[in-house]
């Protein structure tokens, strides 16, 4: 998506829409097996990693997250709508199962300059009915 301030030039953009299984018990490999999906992203309570800066850090919780991205975010979202809705009894019923919240998120990034996005209201009333929190990233 982009956006025109008079006399400035369109400020591309991209947009990522996600939801996740989060907690302590999460198990990313049975999540993906129960909801039949590949995460796009995932990890378990416990695993260590490297930061950018070298540092070893320790994983506080587990994740499971399926994104989709595109220049427009309602784009995106309808993307991940259609493939998360038609298993929302599933989801709802592993983030019982596993002791995890279910998390939406949407990261909105202008290429430079400063902007907004766009979600029509249907759409961000079906993404908040699948998730118990809906975050709002900008970068």
């Amino acid at each position: 998506m982009s956006r025109e301030r008079e006399g400035a030039p369109a400020v591309p953009a991209s947009g990522t829409v996600h939801l996740a299984l989060v907690g302590d018990r999460v198990d990313p490999s049975v999540a993906s097996n129960a909801l039949g999906l590949e995460a796009s992203r995932c990890f378990a309570k416990g695993e260590r990693y490297q930061t950018r800066d070298g540092r070893q850090l320790t994983r506080p919780h587990g994740v499971w997250r399926i994104e989709f991205e595109a220049a427009d975010v309602e784009l995106a979202a309808e993307a991940l709508l259609a493939v998360v809705e038609p298993r929302a009894a599933q989801i709802r019923s592993l983030a019982h199962e596993m002791d995890a919240l279910v998390v939406g998120g949407v990261w909105w990034a202008p290429d430079e300059g400063a902007g907004g996005f766009s979600i029509k209201g249907p759409t961000l009333a079906r993404l908040s009915a699948l998730c118990e929190r809906l975050d709002f990233y900008f970068g």
